[in-house]
């Protein structure tokens, strides 16, 4: 752990404003001293105390416009032998939920999707969304921090749109991409794809999409983001006649996980992660790199810089 200071310049600036406010500090206590001489009363401590909070408070204000921060540089371990990449369904009936307002499937599929991150620490992961298409937003890394800020930041309902402009648009057929769009390292040995979505697609072949991930060596573990009852709400609160949840999406998934690797319903996603563990096993660990974390300590000095301040507020009200 270091100290840094970001804008050093502010320090040379508070120095000049705080040598007088010394000298007015110095100056009082050499008064005190000639009173101690000539056998005057002390004058006391409230005679230095306005100088002292003075300076304090000029003090940590200067401290504060340096924008001091302590950096912690952390080693990154990283498997040199798997990568996963989680893909996320970003089709507009993922807004579905229970009632206006509430927490909508793509909610929930960003939730699992942390989830998936804290259960897989040490291999590097990549975060994709899927509509008509996959678009890749993080290739396999092991900075957690690029991570999820592409899943906080970016990762948003039709963001960006889909190409077509049917009712039903999501097309699980699209995973095929991940297989061609070399979104895995050539040495990875294990290629893990997590796929949270509705299963509410087109219909499309399952046998193309099992040839194109068996091919590219990848195990696919789909999770099935559905609960009866949900419906897609417009702004006004009043449900979307468009949609129609499809209570068959359910079987789509589970067919397609027969075939892929594994699908499971949202409620058993611990059996997902597990699933996904049990594919990658353990293998050989490096450092891949190195990543640094700051804390940023200028809001904290000028809270303390409002402590002198009060004081001498405290001491004019009672004078």
């Amino acid at each position: 752990m270091s100290f840094d200071l970001l804008t050093p310049e502010a320090a040379a600036l508070g120095i000049l404003v705080a040598l007088p406010l010394g000298a007015l500090v110095a100056a009082s206590l050499r008064a005190g001293r000639a009173r101690s001489v000539l056998g005057l009363p002390a004058a006391g401590p409230r005679s230095v105390g306005a100088p002292v909070a003075l300076l304090a408070c000029a003090g940590l204000l200067t401290l504060a416009a340096a924008q001091p921060i302590l950096t912690q540089r952390q080693s990154i371990p990283a498997r040199t032998d798997a990568e996963a990449v989680v893909v996320v369904d970003s089709s507009r009936s993922m807004l579905a939920a229970a009632d206006p307002g509430g927490e909508t499937r793509f909610d929930r599929a960003r939730a699992a999707t942390s989830r998936v991150a804290e259960a897989l620490p040490d291999v590097p992961l990549g975060l994709a969304s899927m509509t008509d298409r996959v678009l890749p937003h993080v290739f396999p890394t092991a900075r957690r921090q690029v991570f999820h800020s592409a899943l906080d930041r970016v990762l948003a309902v039709e963001q960006p749109p889909p190409g077509a402009r049917d009712v039903q648009i999501t097309s699980l057929e699209a995973l095929a991409e991940v297989a061609r769009g070399d979104l895995f390292s050539p040495g990875s040995e294990r290629r893990l794809m997590f796929v949270l979505t509705d299963g509410e697609s087109r219909p499309f072949s399952h046998t193309g999409l099992q040839r194109a991930l068996a091919n590219a060596e990848i195990e696919t573990v789909l999770v099935h983001v559905w609960q009866p009852g949900e419906n897609v709400f417009g702004p006004d609160g009043d449900s979307e006649l468009a949609y129609v949840p499809d209570a068959a999406s359910a079987q789509v998934i589970a067919g397609l996980g027969d075939v892929l690797g594994g699908g499971f319903a949202e409620d058993d996603l611990d059996a997902a992660i597990q699933s996904s563990q049990d594919y990658l096993g353990s293998g050989p660990v490096e450092n891949v790199g190195r990543e640094v974390g700051a804390v940023h300590l200028a809001p904290w000095a000028i809270v303390a810089a409002l402590l002198p301040l009060a004081f001498l507020l405290w001491r004019r009200n009672r004078a």
